[in-house]
């Protein structure tokens, strides 16, 4: 764990965990995704969501939404 301050302001979070020396495992097993768009998203509406594949490793990422029409999909 490390624990991020700037004088006596302990920065929002802290303390992080974080991964140090290579990964021990990889793989598609290990992408996660979450936010709002995933757990309640609504028809019409703008679905926001993240998707974090920094454990995963290399690899291409190919996301796809399924339902009976057509779904726009942005990537920011």
């Amino acid at each position: 764990m490390l624990k991020a301050q700037f004088t006596f302001i302990i920065f929002q979070g802290s303390p992080f965990q974080f991964t140090v020396g290579p990964y021990r495992d990889h793989g598609a097993h290990l992408v996660k995704a979450g936010g709002a768009g995933l757990e309640r998203g609504e028809q019409g509406e703008l679905n926001e969501f993240n998707v974090w594949t920094r454990e995963a490793g290399s690899g291409q990422l190919a996301i796809s939404v399924e339902g009976p029409s057509k779904a726009e999909i942005n990537f920011t």
